[in-house]
């Protein structure tokens, strides 16, 4: 029997790395029952300086990428900015990868998921 495989989607301003950090007791009741794939948002949202915030040895705690899968802009009509990126590109993990049997998202990667 094949191990079932998730999809893993970070929040807005994290990426892969850092969400596989934040998932780790997940990951531990998981453990090799199942594979996790864990997918960088297309979209670099710039420098908000976000940490590890304690999550790993402050030896070796750095800052990490920022990324999301669309920036919200309200103005006069709201705009997802990236939002065609962030499609492309799970329609391509989904035919290069797939198929998933679940999906695990974060925030921002939560609400991608529905």
């Amino acid at each position: 029997m094949t191990k079932p495989k998730i999809l893993c989607l970070h929040g807005f301003g994290e990426n892969a790395e850092l969400f596989k950090i934040r998932s780790r007791n997940f990951r531990a009741v998981v453990g090799d029952t199942a594979d996790l794939v864990f997918l960088d948002g297309p979209v670099d949202i710039g420098s908000l300086h976000m940490t590890t915030g304690g999550l790993v040895d402050a030896s070796i705690a750095r800052e990490f990428t920022n990324l999301g899968w669309w920036w919200m802009r309200r103005g006069r009509s709201f705009e997802a900015r990236g939002i065609g990126k962030t499609m492309d590109l799970i329609s391509k993990v989904l035919t290069e990868q797939g198929p998933f049997d679940g999906i695990l998202g974060f925030s921002q990667g939560a609400s991608l998921a529905i």
